[in-house]
């Protein structure tokens, strides 16, 4: 609970500084005006000549991004009684970071979760006082969205308005771009990093000097995980549900993010489409263990952003647009609607699940939910193929 309480004061004295500003006016009044304009231009100089030295200050890059292509994890890290763990993903000149933090030791019951996306850029090498040398990167953000799996914490946001919103729930994420309570979870800025093999060390962001750039390395280290073996398309066959009706799944693996498309059918042979839901979010390639059965798998956590709906008849869409479904009354045939705020497609929470792969078949979890607490301990029998 302690992780819980200082957290929850930490947010509220942010959201206090929110709009808070001196009211107070100056004593000192400049009776010349010529004083005054010739004190502006000088500050505009100087701001003009800071640009200028901050956009030049990575220098030229002899790297290749390639080099950090992929994903890199962090394993278990403790803090206090509480425990956290990272992830960076690198794609072309992309970039996302997640960070999970959970209330006790070991990483099993989540706290919250941390998206940041955005681009990077390579800069020159620079040699630390230690002889080490390093590279010079700088992490531009796009988007913050943060999650939190509280139901105190999130009451808490709600009764304060945290970000000017009350819609807070427990388990989904929310876009905080911009908002000033979370202004340094941003704050990734200019950086430092080394590779060594399959290691990734980034700089000791306390110890930014002068010269906007960490002087040190962190301590702690990220793991490359091959993300090849899950990376791509895979296709599930006609399954039968409950009497005449059936299903049909896909799953697109790329980087740190996944989509899920499930279409349901009106007969068995899933050649008459009813509608298709489709869901966007994260991937989090895990540990390796062993069931029982004495196959190894991995852990995969999954958590959903966004998840939309379509339905594929003329005559659906039209019958939905007249009862308004999910506040929606002007439905098209064959075009997505985002629902995840509709009460019949809530996102419930992220999902433990597990896979394996065998060739080219991918094996998934026995009984994988929204917000399940622990991974599978078996596998479904229903695969998908490249």
């Amino acid at each position: 609970m302690n992780k819980l309480n200082n957290y929850i004061l930490l947010i509220i004295f942010l959201s206090s500084l929110i709009g808070c500003g001196s009211s107070s006016e100056s004593e000192e009044v400049y009776e010349n005006s010529e004083e005054v304009e010739e004190v502006e231009e000088v500050e505009e100089v100087e701001e003009v000549e800071e640009v200028e030295e901050e956009s030049n200050i990575l220098g030229d890059s002899e790297l290749n991004p390639l080099i950090l292509e992929g994903n890199w994890e962090s394993n278990c890290l403790s803090n206090g009684a509480d425990s956290s763990k990272s992830q960076w993903s690198y794609s072309g000149s992309n970039m996302s970071f997640m960070k999970e933090e959970f209330t006790g030791l070991e990483c099993g019951n989540s706290f919250s979760r941390t998206k940041l996306k955005g681009y990077f850029e390579l800069g020159e090498i620079l040699t630390l006082a230690d002889g080490q040398q390093v590279n010079k990167i700088r992490h531009v953000l796009d988007s913050l969205t943060v999650a939190y799996y509280n139901t105190d914490v999130v009451s808490q946001f709600n009764g304060i308005k945290l970000c000017d919103l009350d819609t807070w729930q427990v388990g989904q994420y929310i876009d905080v771009t911009g908002c000033d309570a979370f202004k340094s979870v941003g704050e990734i800025g200019n950086d430092i990093f080394s590779i060594n093999g399959e290691v990734l060390s980034i700089g000791n962001m306390s110890t930014v000097g002068i010269n906007s750039f960490p002087s040190q390395l962190l301590e702690q280290t990220y793991t490359f995980r091959e993300a090849n073996v899950i990376e791509g398309d895979w296709a599930q066959a006609c399954n039968s549900m409950i009497g005449n009706n059936s299903i049909t799944q896909a799953l697109a693996f790329s980087n740190s993010f996944y989509t899920r498309y499930t279409d349901y059918h009106w007969n068995s042979s899933c050649s008459n489409s009813f509608y298709s839901v489709k869901e966007l979010g994260s991937a989090i390639l895990g540990d390796e263990y062993i069931l029982t059965s004495g196959i190894t798998v991995t852990n995969l956590d999954l958590s959903i952003d966004s998840r939309q709906l379509a339905f594929h008849s003329e005559q659906d869409a039209e019958f939905y647009s007249d009862v308004s479904l999910c506040g929606v009354s002007d439905w098209v045939a064959e075009e997505y609607r985002e629902v995840s705020d509709c009460e019949f497609f809530t996102i419930e929470g992220d999902i433990k699940d597990i896979f394996y792969i065998e060739e080219d078949k991918l094996f998934l979890g026995q009984g994988a939910v929204s917000g399940g607490l622990s991974y599978p301990t078996e596998l479904n029998e229903v695969y998908f193929t490249r």
